[in-house]
């Protein structure tokens, strides 16, 4: 087993059973990307293809691992500051570095800063969607707080 797998599933474990102890509700998410309905390729398209990534948002490996098992030939990459305010300057500079790319991939969070861009290359956005399990759980947390 990965080292690393196993220190984390202990420290799930160890914190699940402290949360439980507490009588507090455990609650699990997870993340699933995918290419974006709005782009103009699916990911079967982009399949060993070579991409150049954009973003400005916190987590860049996790960004950079999504794209890598979408099976793309990663050719480099751009990374701005997380909440990052693109100009078009900043977008000719991306499009100046991205010239071995077949496409250029960047974040539906990033997507809706550069949308009115002109773009020389094809975008793909990818989206993020987040999955909080048990739903009813959360759907009581919250009622009880709006």
């Amino acid at each position: 087993m990965d080292p690393d797998k196993n220190e984390f599933e202990k420290a799930t474990t160890f914190l699940r059973r402290k949360v439980r102890e507490l009588g507090l509700p455990v609650l699990q998410s997870t993340l699933q990307s995918s290419i974006s309905f709005l782009s103009p390729e699916t990911p079967e398209n982009i399949k060993g293809k070579k991409v150049f990534l954009v973003s400005a948002i916190g987590d860049v490996a996790g960004f950079k691992q999504t794209i890598e098992k979408m099976g793309c030939k990663i050719v480099g990459g751009k990374d701005f500051p997380d909440h990052f305010n693109y100009s078009q300057s900043d977008w000719k500079n991306v499009e100046a570095l991205s010239t071995d790319a077949d496409y250029i991939i960047t974040t539906e969070k990033d997507w809706v800063k550069i949308e009115t861009f002109s773009f020389s290359k094809p975008v793909i956005l990818v989206e993020v969607k987040v999955d909080i399990q048990p739903a009813e759980k959360l759907d009581e947390l919250l009622e009880c707080c709006l």
